[in-house]
Formats: structure tokens, C-alpha cells, sequence
């Protein structure tokens, strides 16, 4: 377990169509909702952050707004029809196209 990139974890994400937000909220709501698209779907910045864009899922917002109140979400990034899985958890924020730092 790592806080940091680790160069095996970060090019197995940057290669991965799917991934799953896990998110939950003060009072117990939780939301757990598939993102994908392709290949890369998800770009990694600096050392350790994940960014997601805003890509088609299971079309509900539940999950944007528990993170505005609650920014602890797991992410777990799956390679459909194998075995092997990734997870990532820590805090989560909403940012505009404009605002990320690459």
C-alpha cells in the first residue's frame, strides 16, 4: 500500500476503459456509479492524483453531490472479463476543465 505513484499502479489506471466511484454520505447514502469510455479514460497528474473527466455512467448525480458534502470515494478500476482490479481511495473534488493543473 502506497500514498504515492507507484509506476506499475499509475500505467495499469492510465490503460483502463472502466472504473467505479464508490462515494458516501454523512447519513449512510452511498453511491457507487461506473465510468467509461476509452482507453485512458482516466489521466493521472503529478504523483498521485487520478483525474476523471465527465464521462457517461449510470446517468445519476447522487455521487457529485455526496462528494460537494462528503470528498472520502474509492475508486476501483476493473478490466472487464479479467480478474485483475485496482483500488484507489482518498478525497475527491469537482473541478472545471479550467482548474486542472497537468
Amino acid at each position: 500500500m502506497s500514498d504515492r505513484r507507484n509506476d506499475v499502479a499509475w500505467k495499469f489506471i492510465e490503460h483502463r476503459p472502466f472504473v467505479i466511484i464508490a462515494t458516501k454520505a454523512s447519513e449512510g447514502l452511498i453511491d457507487i456509479s461506473p465510468k467509461w469510455g476509452p482507453s485512458g479514460v482516466v489521466e493521472v497528474c503529478g504523483d498521485k492524483t487520478p483525474i476523471i473527466p465527465d464521462r457517461l455512467g449510470n446517468l445519476r448525480v447522487e455521487g457529485f453531490h455526496i462528494l460537494i458534502e462528503a470528498p472520502d470515494t474509492a475508486l476501483l478500476f476493473v478490466v472487464p472479463g479479467h480478474g485483475d482490479t485496482l483500488r484507489v481511495a482518498g478525497k475527491a473534488r469537482i473541478l472545471p476543465d479550467a482548474a486542472i493543473n497537468k
